[in-house]
């Protein structure tokens, strides 16, 4: 087995394949980059208008409110300090929209945090009434609110949804993306060709039918995907350390910062790691039994993308043993990865294991 492994990476090294890792990372990190950046912006835009809107829809109500008497009734001390936090929301909503358009992201979550408490102690007085003014929820207050003071607690400023240029959030972002089985399935069919060679070519036919233990050629390949796709990782976490760095955001995230409940995001990097792991000798596995079941290239790789589209994106699908599905979902959704999908990943890989062996003790030439 050690010098089947020395084998394929004398091969993977006569092709040039770290200049292929390179590149591959080089690019797609400057378009995810690109953008990210765009994102940001976009967002950043609308949050400026929305809160034009808000503090000039607010501002207009308070100029028809009468001049407040010298003396109060106790039957009208309720609605006055309803009127004073108001002007306390108005003044929060005008400080958070000078503060995105000066991109002073702390002076932001500082202001966010200041509109929240306004709009929770309005909720007090007249329940639901701060959804006039935000469109959000009691529920959504609460939790921006706990979110906004753990932040400030933590001098940390507030992500744009799950885009990020600071290094922590950065970093988690990309390998959302490059976890996510779709974009997994398009770089095993990049990285797997020696696979494909021992069944396209005439001398990967000879090598493979002359190897009395083709189990052996399975646990190579498995292995050396596995270590690529890792290693294109480490590449793409260096560059995007270094390219947060030149962009000096002006964005404050360390690794504690919260992306849901009880759900950080160093924790989310540890399991998206632990599930990116089964899930690429999956995909692996899929590849493989793909090349000694279909001739057509093309063809082949139409299947594949399909089988990975189907196994991630349809209803049925959908459930807590499934992989691709919780990796699929930690994009738009990032939750707990539950210990099912661990256990549903390595039932797959033993299946898909044992049928690989036994396709392959029956290969013959007459096969292809």
């Amino acid at each position: 087995m050690t010098e089947l492994i020395r084998f394929n990476l004398k091969r993977l090294r006569r092709r040039h394949f770290i200049f292929v890792i390179l590149s591959t990372a080089a690019i797609l990190i400057g378009l995810i980059f690109m953008v990210t950046t765009q994102q940001i912006d976009q967002a950043n835009k609308e949050t400026i208008l929305k809160l034009d809107k808000q503090s000039e829809f607010l501002a207009q109500e308070l100029q028809t409110v009468p001049v407040k008497p010298a003396k109060i009734n106790q039957n009208q001390e309720a609605y006055w300090f309803l009127v004073s936090t108001k002007k306390q929301l108005l003044v929060a909503l005008v400080q958070a929209k000078n503060a995105k358009q000066t991109k002073n992201e702390p002076a932001f979550r500082h202001a966010h945090r200041k509109m929240l408490l306004a709009a929770q102690t309005m909720n007090q007085i007249s329940p639901n009434i701060a959804d006039k003014y935000l469109q959000l929820s009691q529920q959504t207050i609460n939790q921006d609110l706990k979110r906004d003071t753990f932040l400030e607690r933590s001098d940390q400023t507030i992500m744009v949804g799950r885009y990020s240029l600071a290094t922590p959030g950065f970093l988690t972002l990309l390998l959302t993306i490059f976890v996510n089985p779709l974009t997994l399935c398009l770089l095993m069919m990049l990285f797997n060709w020696t696979w494909r060679e021992d069944f396209d070519s005439g001398t990967g036919r000879f090598l493979l039918l002359s190897t009395q233990k083709r189990g052996q050629l399975l646990a190579v390949n498995l292995l050396i995907n596995l270590i690529l796709l890792l290693c294109l990782f480490f590449i793409i976490g260096i560059l995007g350390i270094i390219i947060c760095h030149l962009y000096a955001s002006s964005e404050h995230i360390t690794w504690q910062y919260p992306l849901a409940q009880q759900l950080s995001l160093v924790h989310q990097v540890v399991q998206l790691v632990g599930a990116a792991v089964p899930t690429i000798l999956l995909i692996t596995l899929i590849n493989n039994w793909l090349t000694i079941l279909i001739k057509q290239l093309n063809l082949r790789l139409a299947v594949n993308v399909i089988v990975v589209l189907s196994m991630t994106l349809l209803p049925i699908f959908r459930s807590n043993f499934n992989p691709f599905w919780q990796l699929f979902k930690q994009f738009y959704a990032p939750t707990i990865i539950p210990v099912s999908t661990f256990i549903g990943a390595g039932v797959a890989i033993i299946v898909l294991v044992l049928i690989l062996k036994l396709t392959l003790s029956n290969y013959s030439i007459k096969n292809h």
